[in-house]
Parts: structure tokens; sequence; C-alpha cells
């Protein structure tokens, strides 16, 4: 569970939300309140982005991820985030009235505020929109890509020495990321590369990303002797209605034999009607 801090700024109407792994509903203040529908989200964001006189004003429901150190400017701090975070694209400022601690690169964060102009803060990229936040969550990936369904799995597969673990599947709306854990119980190094981790929908391969940021962080591609290694992969979005899937580890196993690319593979059903197995 997280566990969240408040800080309270020079300005009282910001609020600043410290988290991991999970985002708080967001509070709109009466005074400020409007039609959710005007609020301008990561999925419009992209299009709005381009017509940066029809930003002016605008009230935003963003999330992003912090790309430089946080900077102190006149009566506050600006941060620099890819709203699309996932190529580094969309760079936007956010300004946060007062002075904070316990931001930083690589950070995520969720922001609710309005798009002001970019020349009200010197230290702002003037070719870059500009947000004054009034609510600001710090959190991680899985912070601002919440879960909708998490399939427990905990199907081990092993083999000469080796022991894998698929722990667990979560699904969120734009990403699909799935759990880890490899055991090393022989005498040499083992090959975990996420390189040849994939999906396999339908019989077509759908190879897993290596996150960029905090929250799903990789298990070592190398296992020493007796350690154990464990972490996620993420990959593209779909839905689990669609019925069973396999999850197959083609790369991984010993320096010194040849592993079959059928030795470790997982059917996967979130139906439930078919128990996860290897």
């Amino acid at each position: 569970m997280i566990r969240w801090r408040y800080l309270l700024l020079l300005v009282v109407s910001t609020t600043i939300l410290f988290g991991c792994g999970e985002t708080q509903p967001t509070n709109i203040t009466p005074s400020s309140a409007s039609s959710p529908t005007t609020l301008l989200t990561n999925s419009q964001w992209p299009s709005a982005y381009s017509d940066g006189a029809a930003l002016a004003g605008r009230r935003v429901d963003l999330r992003g991820r912090v790309y430089s150190e946080p900077i102190l400017t006149e009566g506050g701090m600006l941060l620099n985030a890819w709203v699309d975070f996932d190529n580094d694209q969309l760079s936007t400022g956010f300004f946060v009235a007062g002075v904070m601690d316990g931001v930083e690169k690589d950070d995520f964060i969720w922001v609710l505020g309005r798009v002001v102009d970019a020349s009200s803060v010197d230290e702002a990229d003037g070719s870059n929109p500009l947000v004054e936040v009034e609510q600001l969550t710090v959190t991680d990936r899985v912070g601002v890509r919440p879960a909708g369904r998490i399939l427990t799995v905990r199907q081990a597969l092993e083999h000469n020495g080796a022991r894998v673990v698929l722990e667990r599947i979560e699904f969120s709306q734009e990403e699909v990321r799935v759990y880890v854990s490899v055991e090393n119980r022989g005498d040499e190094v083992l090959r975990a590369l996420g390189t040849g981790l994939r999906i396999e929908l339908g019989g077509t391969p759908i190879p897993a990303i290596v996150s960029v940021g905090k929250g799903v962080t990789p298990p070592r591609g190398l296992v020493e002797p007796g350690v154990t290694e464990s972490g996620g992969f993420q990959f593209p979005p779909f839905d689990p209605k669609g019925g069973s899937f396999v999850v197959r580890w083609t790369n991984l196993g010993f320096e010194s034999s040849r592993e079959s690319s059928e030795r470790w593979v997982w059917l996967v059903d979130p139906s439930g009607s078919i128990r996860p197995e290897g």
C-alpha cells in the first residue's frame, strides 16, 4: 500500500501528492471546477500540442515523465516532462508555485492544472506549452498507468538448474506488464535476456519492451549462480477478454547448453477456464 506524503507549499492552492505504484483520484476545487469533458488528457495532447494558440487557458489532466532536474525559478519551480513518455516526445513545462523537495529526474508526475503563457516564467522554453500546476502527484510508471486488471499466474517452469516463474500480468489501458522471477540453481551464469521474451496472440508474436523510468524494472539479464532475479517487462496493450495467449521466452538458458524455444512457454487464459500452464 502506498504511503502518501503531503507538503504544504508557499501557495496553498497547490497540492503535492507523493506515491509509488498508485495514483489517488484527482479533485478540483469548486472555484475552478468545470465539466470533465473540457480537460485535455494524454490522448488529446498530441493534437492540441500543435496548436499552441488554442491551448491558452485550457484545463489539463496530464501524466508525464520528468526528463531533467527541476529548475528553481522566481516564486516556484519548473518541471520539464515528456507527456508521450514512451517515445520521449511532447515536451511540456509544469510550473509549481513555491519550493518543494522530492521530485527528481525520471519521476512520473500526474498533473491537474491550466495552460498559461510560457513567457510568464523566464526559465520556460517558449516553444513548449507551460502548465500552471494546481495538483501534482509524484509517482512511478505503475502509478500513471494503473492496472485495470491483475492476473495472478505464479506458474513455475524448471529445467537444467533454471527455475522461472511467470508471477503475474497487469493490464492497463495503455500497456500490459509481465512480471517474472528467474532463479539460477546451476553452476554457471544463466542468460535471461528480455530480447527473447514475447507474447503470442493468435500466433502473432509481440516482443517485450524494456520500460524507461521508475516503476517497472526488468530483472538482470545475466543471473549469477545461486541468485534469483525478479522484475517486469512492458508490452503494448491488448484486451484480456480476447481469450488465451502464450508467453514465450526463446533465449533463456545457460551458455553451455542450447535450449529449445519450446522449453519456456506458458499458456495463459484470462477467463480462468484454463489453468495457467507451461
